[in-house]
């Protein structure tokens, strides 16, 4: 959330063999509900014109313990945190990947 309130709008250019593709994004939060709002619009501008795509979502921002509650109550053990799927260090990266493994005996459950 602190990188989000100090830079809510995002943008990325890339060139792509059919053209410029410029992706936006700008997330609003909303503290009262722990949730953030995304709006992502995608434009590709190709020699016969633009082609846009845009996507809004929700995401809710989890504490470590509220994340921790939820997966032992669903049977998941021992999670393991990093900042990137490569396996960063936390706070190297705007995101949080858990790894959590299941207890023996846990089978089926949801």
């Amino acid at each position: 959330m602190a990188s989000k309130t100090a830079q809510p709008i995002s943008e990325k250019r890339v060139s792509t063999p059919r053209g410029l593709l410029v992706y936006r994004s700008e997330t609003r939060l909303d503290p009262a509900t722990r949730r953030m709002l995304i709006a992502e619009r995608h434009t590709l501008t190709t020699e016969t014109g633009e082609t846009v795509a845009t996507h809004d979502f929700v995401m809710r921002c989890w504490t470590r313990e509220e994340l921790e509650v939820s997966l032992r109550r669903v049977g998941f053990e021992a999670p393991e945190y990093a900042a990137t799927y490569d396996g960063a260090p936390v706070g190297a990266g705007d995101r949080l990947v858990v790894v959590a493994s299941r207890g023996a005996g846990t089978e089926g459950r949801t």
